[in-house]
């Protein structure tokens, strides 16, 4: 009973250092807001690694790591000295004698003050005044969507930078739409608010989100989503636009963008709307395009694929590669995508030319 009684303490325990983790974290924008389970009882047992002595609270851990962050631009995850992966691997399994992460879970996942983005393994945690990230799936679409008026295929590290400039758009639209209709504003953890509902108050419709045009120049289109619904925040913390700006910086980050890739890319791939190039599927390896674009191209390769791969790209080719200069990063880019472009073209004369044999 003793045992027992401890392991429910320790459970407790570790779960309050998380959500007092998460609260305090919620009022910082130079520090993310949503955390995975695992992260937390890093950073409780980075403090408390004794668990008979719990010298440091979730706050205190909290204002540390920020402490950290100011002097080193990075928070370490375990203490000097715990012997590297191999090392930090077996604190963890030293650790599972103390807990169930299912049992903390549980607990953070009754707890009011607690929200919860995503689900199971990929889940992350924060407090209920923490603003909530744009969903993977809310992502993709918006990937989805530069490409679809992007005509051509695109190297995905291209994507990061007009992707983080559509997000700042979105969120600080959604700051917008929260003053104006407060009855809009997301609500953690309410199943009940379902898409149909969203979709009846036509929020798609209030936001204004510009596409970026890869080319450089002028934004192409104007759309909007229902599904960045949970940009519908407030500033519950009276944050300034720096201060929203910091707080986009530190969770839209290309780290973010490079570390989100594997899941952004399988949701593209699984609504059937992107290509992602193989080399013989009409798209360059290691290149992404919208379906719609491919289809496009294959239906009529002998008459318009030329001028519309040129024209859109290009302009005047001869005098634009006469003149370029390789040491601008924009021009290295557009010569870089012209290289693609050509590619793609001769790829496509290629398989004409079999198809006609």
């Amino acid at each position: 009973m003793a045992l027992l009684f401890g392991y429910c303490r320790m459970v407790e325990i570790i779960a309050e250092f998380a959500s007092r983790y998460l609260a305090e974290a919620a009022k910082h924008t130079q520090i993310k807001d949503f955390h995975s389970l695992l992260y937390l009882v890093d950073r409780f047992f980075f403090y408390n690694p004794d668990p008979k002595h719990i010298d440091v609270s979730g706050e205190a851990a909290l204002s540390n790591d920020l402490e950290q962050l100011r002097r080193t631009q990075r928070i370490r995850r375990f203490p000097p000295g715990s012997g590297g992966f191999q090392g930090e691997r077996a604190l963890r399994e030293e650790r599972k004698s103390l807990f169930v992460p299912r049992d903390i879970r549980r607990i953070l996942l009754s707890n009011e003050m607690v929200q919860v983005m995503g689900s199971k393994r990929g889940a992350t945690y924060g407090n209920i005044n923490a603003r909530p990230r744009l969903s993977d799936e809310a992502i993709a679409f918006t990937i989805e969507k530069i490409l679809y008026h992007n005509p051509g295929s695109h190297r995905w590290s291209d994507l990061c930078s007009p992707v983080i400039t559509m997000i700042k758009q979105i969120h600080f639209q959604g700051i917008a739409i929260a003053d104006k209709h407060p009855d809009m504003l997301f609500t953690p953890n309410i199943k009940t608010q379902s898409l149909d509902k969203i979709l009846k108050d036509g929020l798609d419709m209030k936001f204004k989100v510009d596409v970026p045009n890869l080319d450089g120049g002028e934004s192409l289109v104007t759309i909007g989503y229902s599904q960045w619904g949970n940009s519908v925040w407030d500033r519950k913390f009276r944050e300034s636009d720096e201060q929203i700006d910091l707080w986009i910086d530190t969770n839209y980050s290309e780290d973010w963008f490079v570390k989100s890739t594997s899941n952004i890319q399988r949701l593209l791939k699984k609504n059937s709307q992107v290509i992602a190039g193989t080399g013989s599927n009409g798209v360059k390896r290691g290149f992404w395009m919208h379906a719609d674009q491919v289809t496009k191209l294959s239906r009529k390769p002998n008459i318009n694929i030329v001028p519309t791969i040129i024209t859109d790209h290009v302009g005047n080719l001869d005098e634009f590669i006469h003149v370029a200069d390789t040491n601008d990063p924009r021009e290295k880019h557009h010569l870089e995508r012209l290289k693609g472009d050509l590619n793609f073209l001769i790829d496509a004369i290629d398989r004409r030319l079999q198809n006609q044999n």
